[in-house]
């Protein structure tokens, strides 16, 4: 019984914090500068990894939407590198200039063919991130090579209506 309980609990755990990630009060209390504070520094601790955040700009007066698709691709390019990549050393900048929001991920994993992926029709996450910046008018670059880290920039408005 006390080890259906302990297992119960990790799974109850694990549940919660999948539900904090995937929605951070953080977010919408705090706006999305502090969240990707608070991400980076959660990934940083539980995986034992270097993750540095820089911010440039103002974005208090992002719209939701804009800042929860924001918040996503930094977390699929972060867990990208990590469990694709095996990385190490990940930086995360987010900058505010004018009404374009830039978000670029930087990691010195193994980085990969990103034509083969794009062939093979695997990518999920890629996709994801590509889906997400277009759905807000946004664009999406991603850097890489085998041996060679990834970069995924990505540039988009602050609000929706906004030209990129």
């Amino acid at each position: 019984l006390a080890k259906i309980q302990d297992e119960a609990h990790a799974m109850f755990e694990g549940i919660r914090r999948l539900s904090h990630e995937l929605h951070p009060a953080t977010l919408r209390v705090m706006g999305l500068a502090a969240a990707l504070g608070a991400h980076c520094a959660e990934v940083q601790k539980r995986h034992g990894l270097d993750v540095r955040l820089t911010t440039e700009g103002a974005f208090s007066d992002l719209q939701p939407d804009v800042a929860v698709c924001f918040f996503r691709i930094a977390q699929e390019s972060i867990r990208n590198g990590i469990v694709h990549g095996a990385a190490r050393r990940i930086a995360v900048s987010l900058a505010r200039v004018g009404e374009q929001v830039e978000l670029t991920v930087t990691d010195d994993g193994r980085g990969f063919d990103l034509e083969a992926v794009r062939r093979s029709g695997g990518g999920l996450g890629l996709v994801s991130i590509e889906e997400r910046a277009y759905a807000i008018g946004g664009n999406v670059e991603i850097l890489t090579g085998p041996q060679k880290g990834t970069t995924i920039y990505v540039r988009g408005p602050a609000n929706l209506g906004a030209s990129v």
